[in-house]
């Protein structure tokens, strides 16, 4: 059993109640797999870290331009709607430059077990 949150839950209004939607359906050992903007980057976009606080971003690539909004919230306010929901921590990946010396992409990757 597999639920997948991929770049999303900073687009969430009220992102505890996905994570706990995410738990209610899954089966006990099921994951839950989160990929995110790593609160690093957001936090440029918010102005602050600790609090959370929405965004906009406005990206201009010659004659167009997109603007993207979201909410910025520390990885504690995400750790805490997973074990909130019931959820397990299993595993978290930040960005790390590989064998090259790449800088990697800024996501953060979260890896949750129902108990």
């Amino acid at each position: 059993d597999l639920v997948i949150a991929f770049m999303c839950l900073h687009d969430f209004d009220d992102m505890s109640a996905a994570v706990a939607e995410a738990a209610r359906i899954l089966t006990p050992g099921g994951r839950f797999a989160v990929a995110l903007h790593h609160p690093f980057v957001t936090a440029k976009f918010a102005g602050t870290y600790l609090a959370e606080q929405r965004y906009t971003l406005t990206v201009q690539n010659n004659d167009a331009s997109m603007t993207y909004e979201g909410t910025h919230r520390p990885l504690s306010a995400y750790s805490r709607a997973l074990t909130a929901a019931g959820l397990i921590i299993e595993t978290i990946r930040e960005p790390a430059k590989d064998r090259a010396g790449q800088q990697a992409a800024p996501f953060l990757d979260l890896l949750a077990v129902a108990s």
